[in-house]
């Protein structure tokens, strides 16, 4: 893991082409990201707001993997401005 470390929520049970460890490290490079932007934010609320996005993208059946870090980032960082 990166710089920081945040314990991930078990994943859902759900069949999806995405393994467990591309989620690991798109979840990973996306909480290090908003970490930067993002400081007063507690490590584990944004590591639960970037597991649950990325969940609700793959559970909506978008698997087009390059777009996925993207999307997550974005829909995080919406939740994430809204609460400051």
């Amino acid at each position: 893991m990166g710089l920081w470390s945040v314990e991930l929520p078990a994943p859902k049970a759900q069949a999806h082409s995405m393994s467990a460890s591309r989620k690991e490290s798109v979840v990973t490079d996306v909480i290090e990201r908003l970490r930067h932007d993002f400081p007063r934010a507690r490590a584990a609320r944004i590591g639960r707001i970037v597991s649950e996005e990325y969940d609700a993208l793959v559970a909506n059946h978008i698997r087009i993997e390059l777009y996925v870090p993207n999307l997550v980032e974005h829909s995080a960082r919406e939740r994430l401005t809204d609460a400051n």
